[in-house]
């Protein structure tokens, strides 16, 4: 979904589906407050403005919410008695309503966008919460619960947890939880940071250098601080702060499955990024031949628009995921790579292209060794016969396994909201992941290898310049993953994604779309 309302009604069906799987009736419950949030956010009530500032959005308060249904959801999975119902839909609220405090007043005609309250704002979330609930009947214990939670949703001081039982304790530690984990687990966490700067650097000007000292803050001269200390903060206050909280991410386990937590797979993503932001050793076609000086900048955005205008709109899987594999590629892709655009259209010399297409492969930073390149060539002469089933795939991930030392692989490819392994080594599959959190949902959308220690390693699988699939090879045996490890993968992933899509559609029990 591209636009940022199908974006944010995708959010509250994810919401509202994990509550229900959390505890029948609890979605009911929160399905009108869902939409009285919407239309807070979207300025119509008649006491604050819409939102305007860039993080502390509508989508950042549902990403929240989301994070802790999750956890209630896995909660219940693994406690007998489940969570009492008023605790959980306490938690949800909480949740919904506790950055309110970046709206602006309705009379405030202030040019701040509401970062200015970045030092006040859970005070203020407080009083939107307590009103709106007591407008709608709730019990005063109710309220007092939802606001004790929003308080400790304030991470410039040590948390406070005046709950009455450990269960309402446990609640108010998960949205906290949920506030840290979902923010810096965010695909777009590097854009953000700039989004949120900005809210800081209002704060910092409301404040005044006096009103920040005396609030002990030292303000960051720019978002490329911010990014720069991101392993810091991390390190130093993140993961301190989730243990004081009481390890709330074992319940996103308890959900997920498989001993992963996608969100912390996300984090560790991220860190890396911050660390690294461009991977120097692999390319795609058209940077490789930039590059090189043998394209120039408008010759390869000439070819990939043209490129793109040829394609068919965006294409959607099929329904029957199992059975027929998913329709991504139509017949005529073939003639659509970049490679051969730019030949068509004399942008690229031939030898220069054939230069760039094995250095996609086999980047000279790699200087691959005997066995990695043994292991290369069986992945090619296996692919050549991929119209056989897709039991080769599995054979390919087990050749990998073997080369890499690890246990376990698969290919995940997109369906809705969701990545599903489609190809595994093993034939009981793997639990679908969400597809905003995690390792492999982090490689797909950014289009970039990734590891994680020992536990992780995926690498995208590119058709027509686009990310289309995530190999992943998990549990390595002896020791952590390493670069070269990734240059590996990520060379088996470009040999698959010349062959992934035929061998789907060869796969289909359905004709091809007509030409």
């Amino acid at each position: 979904m591209s636009s940022d309302r199908d974006r944010l009604a995708l959010l509250r069906q994810q919401i509202l589906a994990t509550a229900e799987e959390a505890a029948s009736g609890l979605a009911t419950q929160l399905s009108p407050i869902l939409n009285d949030i919407a239309a807070l956010y979207q300025g119509q009530w008649p006491e604050y403005q819409e939102c305007q500032v860039g993080y502390h959005t509508e989508h950042h308060a549902l990403d929240v919410t989301l994070t802790t249904a999750r956890m209630i959801a896995g909660y219940n999975k693994v406690h007998t008695p489940p969570m009492p119902e008023d605790a959980a839909l306490a938690a949800l609220v909480a949740a919904l309503f506790h950055d309110g405090g970046y709206l602006k007043d309705a009379n405030d005609n202030s040019p701040a966008t509401g970062g200015k309250f970045t030092f006040t704002h859970v005070e203020r979330s407080k009083h939107i919460a307590a009103t709106y609930l007591a407008r709608q009947g709730r019990s005063p214990s109710f309220i007092d619960l939802v606001t004790g939670i929003i308080d400790l949703t304030e991470f410039h001081r040590l948390p406070r947890l005046p709950f009455s039982t450990a269960v309402e304790k446990t609640a108010a530690c998960m949205v906290a939880s949920a506030d840290l984990l979902a923010q810096m687990s965010d695909p777009h966490y590097l854009e953000n940071i700039h989004r949120l700067y900005e809210e800081f650097r209002e704060a910092y000007e409301t404040e005044g250098a006096e009103g920040l000292a005396a609030r002990d803050i030292t303000p960051f001269a720019s978002a490329d601080e911010m990014i720069a200390q991101t392993d810091t903060f991390y390190e130093r206050f993140v993961l301190p702060r989730l243990a004081e909280l009481g390890d709330m991410g074992r319940y996103l386990v308890a959900y997920f499955g498989e001993q992963r937590n996608p969100y912390l797979e996300s984090i560790a993503a991220n860190l890396a990024a911050t660390r690294e932001r461009h991977r120097g050793y692999w390319r795609r076609l058209g940077e490789l031949l930039t590059e090189a000086g043998a394209l120039s900048d408008g010759g390869l955005s000439t070819a990939l628009a043209w490129q793109h205008s040829m394609t068919h709109g965006e294409r959607r899987p099929d329904p029957c995921l199992q059975k027929k594999g998913y329709a991504w590629i139509d017949r005529q892709l073939a003639c659509l790579r970049l490679g051969n655009i730019l030949l068509e259209r004399r942008e690229v010399d031939p030898d220069a292209l054939r230069t760039a297409l094995i250095d996609q492969i086999l980047p000279p930073a790699m200087q691959a060794r005997a066995e990695e390149l043994r292991c290369l060539l069986h992945i090619l002469i296996l692919l050549q016969h991929i119209e056989n089933g897709p039991w080769l795939f599995r054979q390919i991930l087990s050749i990998l396994c073997q080369t890499l030392e690890s246990r376990a692989g698969a290919i995940w490819l997109p369906d809705g909201n969701l990545l599903v392994a489609l190809f595994t080594t093993a034939d009981n599959g793997r639990p679908p992941l969400p597809r905003d959190k995690g390792l492999v949902s982090w490689v797909f959308l950014h289009g970039r290898p990734r590891r994680l220690e020992a536990t992780a390693l995926a690498a995208p699988v590119f058709s027509a310049g686009k990310p289309i699939a995530v190999i992943e090879i998990t549990d390595r045996r002896d020791g952590p993953f390493s670069d070269r490890h990734e240059l590996l993968l990520q060379a088996a992933a470009n040999l698959i994604g010349a062959s992934l899509p035929a061998a789907l559609w060869l796969n289909l029990d359905c004709p091809l779309p007509s030409s």
